[in-house]
């Protein structure tokens, strides 16, 4: 009980990361080695970390370091720019390297896509140079189907930094359609696939 009893009031305890329980892990690996002398149960262990570690290492926000080290080259011959973060982590802005006065980066978080929307629309108003806007794959819809947020903007520039999963927005059953759709390639397919699974940089240029 001196083990189970810290560990459900931690759980329970909300916004908490598993690292908050690492103080936990030693007791916790004392008392299953009677579990683990079970050759079913070793499987089940290995098999369960190794997929913890395919999620937590590579895909979940994975796309964030790629897309702050593009940034961070790019960044540096930009001025007068905005970098917008939505629907996913924001990096420290360290990892961005900016020393200019005249970039500025937005975290617009969780907030509602109307009112996304509306805070691309008032940054356009600041007449920028450039504006990036840093997304998952869910919300490019978003901005394929407004075509009034930007007008005297265009996009030069995608890039996908692959693999990427954001929990803020997963990605729903109508995006997988495609893999059953017979008349596309394993090649496109694939190449859908993994659009689905990054986090995109998209670069809008005054006009």
């Amino acid at each position: 009980y001196s083990l189970l009893f810290p560990l459900c009031i931690l759980s329970f305890i909300p916004h908490q990361e598993p690292r908050f329980i690492i103080p936990l892990l030693f007791p916790l690996i004392i008392l299953s080695q009677r579990i683990f002398r079970n050759k079913t149960c070793r499987i089940l262990w290995f098999i369960l970390n190794s997929l913890c570690l395919a999620f937590y290492g590579f895909f979940h926000q994975g796309g964030v370091y790629l897309s702050s080290s593009y940034l961070h080259d790019v960044l540096q011959n930009s001025n007068n720019t905005a970098v917008v973060f939505y629907k996913t982590y924001m990096p420290p802005r360290f990892l961005l390297g900016i020393k200019k006065d005249d970039i500025s980066i937005y975290d617009f978080a969780g907030m509602n896509e109307q009112k996304f929307l509306t805070s691309l629309h008032n940054l356009e108003q600041r007449n920028l140079g450039n504006i990036f806007v840093v997304i998952p794959f869910g919300v490019l819809k978003v901005l394929d189907n407004s075509t009034n947020i930007f007008k005297n903007y265009v996009m030069i520039e995608r890039k996908s930094n692959f693999p990427h999963l954001s929990t803020e927005m997963l990605p729903n059953s109508s995006e997988f359609k495609f893999l059953f759709d017979s008349n596309k390639s394993l090649f496109l397919k694939i190449f859908e696939l993994k659009e689905i699974f990054s986090l995109h940089i998209l670069n809008y240029k005054k006009i």
